[in-house]
Formats: C-alpha cells, structure tokens, sequence
C-alpha cells in the first residue's frame, strides 16, 4: 500500500463530530421562563467566558464574506440526461403547450363577435321586432358552440401537455439520481473528507426535487404563457394598432422586471441550497453520532456549527422572498397601470369614430390576457430559475473526475505476484482538509501474510 493510497483513509469517527471541552454547569439543562426552548439550550450550553454571538431567528450578524459568483446552468443543460423518448415527449409537450397558449387569446375574438351582436340588437320605433330577435338568437347560439369547441379542444391540449412533461420530469430525475450517485460512489475517500455527512443525501434529494420541478409542468407553463402573450399582441395588432402601440409602450418595463426577477432570485436559490446542505450535514452527522456528542458534553459547539448554518439559509431566504416580493407587485402594478391606460385611449378612439366599441374591447382584452400571462408565468419562471441554480452543484457532482476511480477496472496500475504481504516505508501524510495537522510523520509497517493488524487513533 502506498503513501497515496492511505492519504484517501477516512477520519476518525470521533475527530469527524467536532466535539468540544466541558465548560457547563450542571444545571445547563434548567428551564428558563419565557425563552424558545432551543435557546434555553444555546444559552444554558455557551461558556461564560465566550457568549454565543448567534440566535436562531436574530442576533448579531457576521460581517459578509465575498460570494463566489458561479454561472448558472443553461435551459438546455436542464434537459441533458433526456432520451430520445424524452426529446420526443418534451416536443409533442411543448407543441401542447403552445397550443394551449393560442387558445385564451382567441376567446377574446369569440367574445369581441358575441358583445358586437349584443350592441346591435336593437327594438325599432319601441317594438320588439322578430327579425332582430331571430338575428340575436342565431348568432348567440353560433358563438355559444365556437365557445364549447374552443372548451373541448382546451381539455384535450391541456391533459396532453400536462402528462407529456409530468413522465418526461419523472424519467429525467430518475436517470439523474443515478448518475448522481454512481458519481458518489466513483470518488476517492479523500473528497468525502472535505463533505458534511448529511450534505450528499440533502442535495440528492432537495437540488434534484427542485430540478425536477422546474423542467416539469412549470416549466411547460411558461411556454404556454409567453404564447399566450405574444399571440394576444398578435391579434391585438391586426385588430388595432394604434391602441396596441400605446399600450405596449409599458411592455420593456414589464420584461425588465421579469428578467430580473429570474436572475435574482436563480442566485438567492443557490445559496440557500448550499446552505440548507451544510447544515442538513451537520445535523446528520450529529444525531449519527449523538452518544459522542452527549459523553463529551458538545451539545454548545453542535448547535453553534448548526446555527451559523441555518443563519446563512435564512439570508438567503430573506433575499429571495423580497425578490419575489418587490418584483412581482411591481409587474403587477405595471399590469393594472395598462388597463388604466387602454381604457383611457380606446374610449377616445371609440368616440372619434377610429374604432368600434367591440374591436376596442377585443384588442384591450387580449392585451389584457397577454399581460396577465406575463404574471401568471412569474411563478412558473421562478421555479425554473430555482432549477438552473441548484443544477449547478449537482452537474459538478456528476462531472467531477475521481482521481482514483474504484469503477473504472481498465485503465489505473495493477499489482502483479501478490503475495499477501504489505509494507510501508516513511509514510508522511495529512488530511486535505486540515493541512496544519501532521497526522503520520515518518511511518513505517510490515505485515506478513496473515498477520493480523490493528492501527488506533
């Protein structure tokens, strides 16, 4: 065995806990009125010589650390472990969805044809006069069966989109756990050393879930809805462009906003998932290895290392919900501030004769939907930002090289003539995440063959 191969050993169990030396008092499990429980604990557990310096929901912070700045995953680099059934499941989907998407704007024709029958329907010198009724009669019923066909085609596209992404998110997810942990397994016993216990198993099941929520149905909605959005600017433009122009004229400002959103709040969701990692790591290691912890009374360091961790999860949080927050009253404020608008400029063109009354209800109420669908699709576009950000340590999990692969059987030196013995000579070794501490200086070992063996420390 060589120097290299035992510098991928594993820590000592008890060195990996973190535990520290006794400084409570024997009351420190004592009730104090009025406090969180999980405070009691904290207060009771700190050295009186070195107070806590955190709260679990408050408390003095940290002074900020530069972030490293890590790119986000492309929308393409979403779907890489998809198959040829996947691509083709995610193509008929994606029609689907935008096929859903045309549907809601074309209401909005059937809709400006049934109000123009209503305005027209008149009662001349005062008498109901049967030749209009008949007119109003014929033409409500013809728009009642455009308006059930339009119904029943929406179902059928609409369970068809629905499905389509649901097994195609299900069939991805599936394929990228593998791979996510045949990558596990394929690394050297030196990496691990540099991970929580529990950091693994919180992204193999947090990261991946939020991934498979972004390249699911969400994901399909916001095709449906920026569809929806530009086939109403669409049919708004050829029924009339004048009030279409001046009510886009907020359009850059609703798309600004949008983007940014997504932006903000894919790098809100990185860091609060390497966050909740690291302290979901903690806590396993932790309660794995709880009698440790209790024999050498290190409850106060464990629920100061656990803390500092959840501390960071809810900055993040913090950011993001204001995020979320500020931009999405925002857009919606610039959506109400379009109606304010199109209702302003269509009565004036209605009452200088440019437009009817109908086909100004038609454009205002399909740039109406148009502009709803931006809203509606913010959620949709912050699940799938959420995806590409937690993608991103997962894809470099996966991608990660081993430098000694225990898979890989045909490339890498093999011995030859073994013959049971193992012998090292001047080993000197540290692990790679504490270079400051000399584990083995100058070690030496011979085994024989059969010889039974025990190293403690």
């Amino acid at each position: 065995m060589s120097a290299d191969k035992l510098g991928a050993s594993e820590s000592p169990a008890v060195s990996s806990v973190g535990i520290a030396e006794s400084s409570t008092p024997g009351n420190a499990l004592e009730k104090v009125e009025g406090k969180d429980e999980f405070d009691k604990l904290a207060e009771a557990e700190a050295p009186a010589t070195k107070p806590s310096r955190f709260k679990l929901f408050g408390g003095k912070k940290k002074e900020k650390e530069p972030k490293e700045v890590v790119p986000l995953v492309s929308i393409l680099q979403l779907f890489r472990f998809a198959d040829p059934l996947d691509r083709l499941l995610i193509a008929l989907g994606t029609v689907m969805a935008c096929a859903a998407g045309v549907a809601m704007p074309l209401m909005t024709v059937i809709f400006a044809g049934i109000t123009k029958t209503f305005l027209n329907f008149n009662y001349p010198d005062g008498k109901l006069d049967q030749r209009s009724r008949d007119l109003l009669d014929s033409e409500t019923r013809k728009y009642c069966w455009y308006f059930l066909a339009l119904g029943l085609a929406m179902w059928l596209v609409s369970s068809v989109q629905k499905l389509t992404w649901a097994i195609t998110s299900e069939r991805m997810s599936k394929r990228l756990r593998e791979h996510f942990y045949i990558s596990i397994l394929r690394q050297e016993i030196g990496w691990f050393d540099g991970l929580s216990t529990g950091e693994l198993t919180t992204r193999i099941s947090g990261d991946v879930n939020l991934m498979q929520e972004g390249t699911g149905e969400k994901f399909s909605f916001v095709i449906q809805y920026v569809t929806t959005f530009f086939t109403g600017i669409i049919i708004a433009f050829v029924k009339g462009w004048k009030l279409t122009l001046v009510v886009l004229s907020v359009l850059p400002v609703l798309v600004g906003a949008s983007s940014l959103m997504g932006i903000l709040l894919a790098r809100n969701t990185t860091g609060g998932q390497d966050s909740y990692a690291e302290a979901g790591g903690v806590a396993d290691e932790v309660l794995s290895s709880i009698k440790t912890v209790m024999a050498f009374d290190g409850m106060s360091r464990e629920l100061e290392r656990y803390r500092e961790k959840i501390l960071k999860a809810k900055a993040a949080g913090l950011r993001k919900a204001w995020v979320l927050g500020i931009c999405m009253g925002f857009i919606m404020f610039s959506i109400y501030s379009v109606y304010a608008l199109g209702f302003w400029y269509g009565g004036k063109l209605a009452r200088e004769k440019y437009m009817e009354a109908a086909t100004v209800l038609n454009v205002f109420f399909a740039l109406i939907i148009g502009g709803f669908s931006l809203g509606n699709a913010a959620p949709s576009m912050s699940a799938v930002s959420s995806a590409r950000g937690a993608a991103v340590k997962v894809y470099q999990i996966v991608d990660r090289k081993s430098s000694i692969d225990p898979v890989d059987t045909e490339s890498g030196l093999s011995a030859d003539g073994i013959s049971g013995e193992i012998e090292l000579t001047n080993v000197s070794f540290r692990y790679p995440t504490r270079p400051d501490v000399q584990v083995l200086d100058g070690f030496s070992i011979h085994v024989r063959a059969g010889q039974k063996v025990a190293l403690v420390g």
